[in-house]
């Protein structure tokens, strides 16, 4: 049985520093493996292993299209950790964005705000939080992946044509505007490399769990 960390291409890419140090951490501390890219180390995963993971969308294709036994969230995880440091924001108050992707994962939403409260953040919700979000960045509107749609059928592929749809650059701006001016708080606080993008263009400064996590000068 093994415990393997799926560190997601597009967060390494986009975090690198905070990547590198939760990879450190979860093999000095768990003994973890670090998995690639996970459409391909998703083969080699068995039903005694447990995968834990930071993007959703590589979530949910090793629960699609792989033999795993258990998959957890990062943050689920980190929350039940309690040798895992963490800082003290004083108050400081950032609205929370969910995603899309991950609308009806209840355990990783709640801790989540559990480990915000721990470093001393006040939460501000919005109006479509948890299981009501509709928002993933700008991925919703580039037209359906037809990979994705393969890899996870049941998750993504069957709701394709209803969820995404293809605009202009400058359309998806506007998504994003519209979508950020009902934001009060000037940071808004993503679990989704995506939704962290998305959030940036619509006008806002968006700060990553990990990164808040990690690096108080990110505030």
């Amino acid at each position: 049985m093994a415990a393997i960390y799926f560190p997601s291409c597009k967060f390494s890419a986009a975090f690198p520093e905070s990547s590198k140090k939760i990879q450190k951490y979860l093999k000095e501390r768990h003994g973890m493996e670090i998995a690639g890219c996970c459409r391909k180390s998703r083969l080699s995963l068995t039903e005694k292993d447990t995968a834990i993971f930071i993007c959703h969308t590589c979530m949910a294709i090793c629960e699609e299209s792989s033999n795993v036994g258990k998959t957890l969230s990062l943050w689920e995880l980190l929350n039940n950790d309690i040798d895992f440091k963490l800082p003290d924001y004083g108050g400081m108050k950032l609205t929370v964005q969910d995603c899309w992707r991950s609308f009806d994962r209840k355990n990783e939403q709640k801790c989540v705000r559990n480990l915000l409260k721990k470093i001393n953040i006040s939460i501000v919700e919005q109006n479509e939080n948890f299981e009501k979000t509709k928002f993933c960045g700008t991925s919703l509107f580039n037209g359906p992946d037809e990979e994705n749609n393969r890899l996870v059928p049941s998750r993504l592929g069957s709701c394709s044509e209803s969820v995404f749809t293809s605009l202009s650059p400058s359309l998806q701006k506007q998504k994003m505007e519209a979508h950020c001016s009902h934001i009060n708080t000037g940071s808004v606080l993503c679990y989704c490399a995506t939704c962290t993008k998305g959030v940036e263009i619509g006008g806002k400064r968006a700060i990553h769990l990990l990164n808040l996590i990690y690096d108080k000068s990110n505030v």
